[in-house]
């Protein structure tokens, strides 16, 4: 399920819905400052492989995505 959050950035994007976003539901609109002061949450998250703690953008084209192999989607971008 995806969401519209400002809970990493302080702008609204859509994003798979995860606990971060639940918990930041009502955070303010303040770009930049939301963005800087997560920087460092998102990247230990990234690292850690913390999906609830980091920003998974969906995009406008998240309905197209599909659940293949990686090596199979290769192939197909590749013809």
């Amino acid at each position: 399920m995806t969401a519209i959050t400002r809970a990493f950035s302080g702008r609204p994007a859509r994003g798979l819905l995860n606990r971060f976003m639940l918990d930041h539901a009502d955070a303010p609109a303040a770009y930049p400052e939301i963005n800087n002061a997560t920087r460092g949450l998102r990247a230990a998250a990234a690292k850690a492989g913390d999906i609830d703690r980091m920003s998974l953008w969906a995009g406008q084209g998240f309905r197209s995505a599909t659940d293949r192999p990686a090596a199979e989607v290769i192939e197909m971008l590749a013809r």
